[in-house]
């Protein structure tokens, strides 16, 4: 029985050995980890302007974007397009050029509905045509940015 407690006590210092050697490895790979965040971000120094950022894109022609009278103003940097509808981002729209182009799709036939937000700056309209377009519209005006979409799937049904 003696020698079966040896051994056992063997195995016991065998493990805490093996606990010790581990927990030294979790701490050396965590320590060496704690910088990687700063050796990556060091190494990325370089910094592109904004302007070289943005993509430009023309007003798109599609059958969905005929519904809507083209904004004259602003740079666009995303367009999406299908059979349907149309999807647009366009930025450095004050919100003078936002109020104006809510008329402008007033004339285009469209019934507006203004939506009350809870952000400060941020404007969201929705409106409709006879005919079954539907556009909607988000303005950030902190960031000068529209956000503008129309569906005429109704149109073609």
């Amino acid at each position: 029985m003696g020698e079966g407690l040896r051994g056992n006590r063997g195995l016991m210092k065998s493990l805490q050995l093996s606990s010790h050697v581990f927990i030294i490895i979790a701490l050396s790979s965590l320590v060496a980890g704690c910088n990687l965040k700063e050796k990556i971000s060091s190494s990325i120094t370089d910094e592109i302007p904004e302007e070289e950022m943005l993509t430009e894109y023309e007003w798109p022609t599609g059958e969905a974007a005929k519904c809507l009278p083209e904004l004259g103003a602003g740079v666009i940097t995303y367009v999406s397009e299908d059979v349907d509808s149309c999807e647009l981002s366009i930025v450095e729209i004050s919100a003078e050029m936002y109020e104006d182009y809510l008329v402008d799709l007033q004339g285009f036939g469209y019934t507006l509905l203004h939506s009350e937000s809870d952000t400060e700056g941020y404007e969201i309209d929705n409106g409709s045509t006879p005919e079954g377009a539907i556009v909607s519209l988000s303005y950030q005006g902190d960031e000068k940015c529209l956000e503008l979409s129309v569906e005429i799937s109704g149109i073609r049904e």
